[in-house]
């Protein structure tokens, strides 16, 4: 659970900051901050699975075994702890193990 609000906080806290130039009429109110925090969880909850990032794994040949590899070899031959591969494979078992069946 811990997760999943740090991640929708750095979703909108992504989002906060790419925003343009504010017009009088933007809803940059708490409405407006759900929304985007929704919209970039359900983005990132499908985006991780495309990924790769399975809740049974990392999925062979595919873009998060390459980011695997090559975290491996930069660190010397292990993935480390609190990397970004272990952070999105983390995300995917708590996104994928919080769904209701």
């Amino acid at each position: 659970m811990r997760q999943k609000a740090v991640s929708l906080v750095l979703c909108y806290l992504l989002l906060n900051t790419c925003s343009c130039e504010e017009t009088e009429e933007s809803d940059s109110g708490f409405l407006g901050t759900l929304t985007y925090m929704a919209v970039g969880g359900g983005l990132m909850a499908m985006a991780l699975p495309a990924l790769g990032f399975m809740s049974t794994g990392i999925a062979a040949n595919s873009v998060a075994a390459k980011m695997m590899s090559w975290s491996a070899v930069a660190n010397g031959g292990g993935v480390p702890a609190g990397g970004l591969v272990a952070m999105l494979q983390s995300l995917a078992l708590s996104f994928f193990f919080s769904l209701p069946p």
